[in-house]
């Protein structure tokens, strides 16, 4: 999808809102340990994979420190195979710090003249999670805008169509007579008929919606979130439901295969021991079953229990 579309979208601030949002959200999914000690803040590889799509874990050079930095794409030599060879990582600012480290050629392996380094991937393709949800937040706040004119019309579903000497008269008439709001149209001055034109707009709330929810579901599958509705669920056969539930973990294996690949390297590298794992949270979302955790069980009251004591419906 061309992005030239939806270029008008990235100036709108529901849109940055809603983007902010999801972001949280996908960076929240997976969960790293061992990075404190490293004196590297936690949110940092997952920042750098949302929206670059590859991170790279290095050495700082004359230092005992450790960096985690973004890695342009075309800044990778790769091999017949399409394998990266060596890199550079890129510091924001001009501090001699960061002109040392956006200097620095980096590798995996011992490549006379590079540093060591490892790798972060945020999933085979070095793609970054960013485009998708920007292109599934456009989509919905399209539908977002439809249902909104489509409610603003059903508020104003008459067209009057008089003059405009007629004008005022036509409204006190119909404010008298009618609940809801009118467009006024004027026509030409010699025409003294006053024509009421009932536009007959179906609603479309319930399908708009549904569609709206169709592209946040796609965004919540894309990221390795469960998230059928219970409703939902319980109109799908179980092999569907299933089948569903297989993509989701599927593109979340995807993700994490390639972050615990290099928590692997980083102990053979550098010794260091950096984990990461699908976080758990210990509830589920009210509404959503199986999101970052278990169905629960049923309650004799009709709800879900969550393990906590807690019922959700």
């Amino acid at each position: 999808m061309s992005k030239n579309k939806y270029k008008a979208f990235y100036k709108n601030k529901q849109f940055q809102e809603l983007r902010h949002q999801y972001m949280l959200l996908g960076t929240s999914v997976m969960e790293w340990t061992g990075l404190e000690e490293l004196d590297i803040p936690v949110y940092e590889p997952e920042n750098t994979l949302y929206k670059q799509g590859v991170a790279c874990m290095f050495k700082i050079p004359g230092t005992d420190q450790y960096g985690i930095l973004p890695v342009a794409y075309g800044s990778i030599s790769i091999d017949i195979y399409g394998r990266p060879l060596t890199w550079r990582a890129y510091a924001v600012g001009n501090t001699p710090m960061a002109d040392m480290i956006n200097n620095t050629v980096l590798s995996s392996t011992e490549v006379p003249g590079t540093e060591p380094s490892v790798l972060i991937w945020n999933d085979y393709t070095r793609t970054p999670t960013q485009p998708y949800i920007d292109t599934m937040l456009c989509k919905m706040l399209n539908v977002d805008m439809a249902l909104e004119s489509n409610i603003n019309v059903q508020k104003t579903p008459f067209l009057i169509n008089c003059n405009i000497q007629n004008q005022l008269t036509a409204k006190n008439f119909y404010a008298n007579i009618q609940d809801v709001d009118a467009i006024f149209k004027s026509t030409d001055v010699e025409d003294l008929s006053v024509d009421v034109i009932n536009l007959g707009v179906s609603f479309l709330g319930a399908e708009l919606s549904d569609q709206y929810k169709t592209f946040e579901n796609r965004i919540l599958e894309y990221l390795g979130i469960e998230n059928l509705p219970v409703e939902k669920q319980e109109r799908m056969l179980t092999g569907e439901v299933s089948s569903n539930d297989d993509k989701t973990n599927l593109m979340l294996e995807a993700r994490l295969y390639m972050r615990e690949k290099a928590c692997k390297e980083m102990k053979d590298i550098f010794g260091i021991d950096v984990e990461v794992k699908k976080r758990e949270l210990p509830l589920t979302s009210p509404g959503l079953q199986g999101t970052f955790g278990s169905e629960g069980t049923d309650t004799e009251s009709g709800g879900k229990d969550n393990g906590s004591g807690n019922q959700t419906y």
